[in-house]
C-alpha cells in the first residue's frame, strides 16, 4: 500500500473514531425515561400504586350528636368498628344530671306538699261557708 492510501485509512478511522466517541456523548447526556414496571403478561388482580398529595374522603359519612353534652366516660367502640342501630357506643357523665335530676324530684314534692296544703286551706274555706250559710 502505498503511503496515501495509509493515510486515507488512518484519517478515515479516525473521523469514524471521533463520529463514534461523539455519538456516544451525546445519548449518555440525554436524560433517561420515566423508570417503568414491567411483568409477563398473565391473569390476575390488577393493583395500583398511586403516589400523589391529596385527601381521602369516607364513601358513608356519619355525623354523630347527642341531645345533652357532658364529658365522656366509656367508649365501647373503636374506630373502624361496625355498628348496627341501637347499639351503646359512648356513656356521658351523669353526675351533673343525676343531681338536676334530684333538684326537680325535690321542686316536684315541695309543690305537692304546697298542693296538699292548699286542699285542706280550700277544704276548710268550704267548711265555713257552710257553717256560715247555715247561721244566717
Amino acid at each position: 500500500m502505498r503511503k496515501r492510501t495509509k493515510i486515507l485509512i488512518g484519517v478515515g478511522a479516525a473521523v469514524v473514531a471521533v463520529a463514534v466517541a461523539g455519538s456516544l456523548a451525546f445519548y449518555a447526556r440525554k436524560p433517561k425515561g420515566t423508570q417503568v414496571r414491567t411483568a409477563r403478561v398473565q391473569k390476575k388482580d390488577l393493583v395500583s400504586l398511586v403516589t400523589a398529595n391529596g385527601t381521602i374522603q369516607a364513601r358513608t359519612k356519619v355525623e354523630l350528636s347527642a341531645y345533652i353534652m357532658g364529658q365522656i366516660t366509656s367508649l365501647n367502640v373503636d374506630e373502624g368498628d361496625s355498628v348496627t342501630k341501637g347499639d351503646l357506643l359512648l356513656v356521658i357523665d351523669q353526675t351533673r344530671y343525676a343531681a338536676s335530676v334530684d333538684s326537680s324530684r325535690s321542686a316536684i314534692e315541695a309543690l305537692e306538699a304546697e298542693l296538699s296544703r292548699v286542699r285542706e286551706v280550700a277544704a276548710q274555706a268550704l267548711r265555713d261557708r257552710d257553717r256560715a250559710e247555715a247561721q244566717f
